[in-house]
């Protein structure tokens, strides 16, 4: 059931993961930051290889609490080794835009009609 459930409800998008790859080119490193639990983040990373082309991940479970709780953000820029102000989050929701720029994070909301590389880099440079 829940290998069903993962491969139903899990989707690459080529153009999102070639922007991924531009930004590694770059050396702009790319870390998921994800509500998810133990199981889930194994799959994103291993079976569906998103560890192949992102830094890392730190999701919900790791973190003991979910977006957009402050003390997810607080967690994640210790598990990725940066200080608030040089991270920045790119979501689709609202709420955790809003959490993470009160963390002290650079926050973009994403609604998927702009192409990842183009939020980086208007972001980034």
């Amino acid at each position: 059931m829940i290998d069903y459930w993962f491969r139903g409800d899990s989707s690459i998008v080529e153009t999102t993961v070639a922007d991924v790859q531009e930004a590694s080119r770059k050396g702009i490193p790319v870390y998921l930051a994800t509500n998810q639990d133990h199981m889930r983040a194994i799959y994103l990373m291993q079976t569906m290889a998103l560890g192949d082309e992102v830094d890392g991940i730190v999701y919900s479970a790791k973190a003991g609490c979910r977006k957009p709780k402050p003390e997810f953000f607080a967690f994640a820029a210790r598990e990725f080794g940066r200080q608030p102000g040089e991270l920045l989050l790119v979501d689709d929701t609202l709420p955790n835009i809003e959490a993470a720029r009160s963390a002290g994070w650079k926050a973009v909301h994403w609604d998927g009609t702009e192409r990842l590389s183009t939020i980086l880099h208007r972001s980034v440079s």
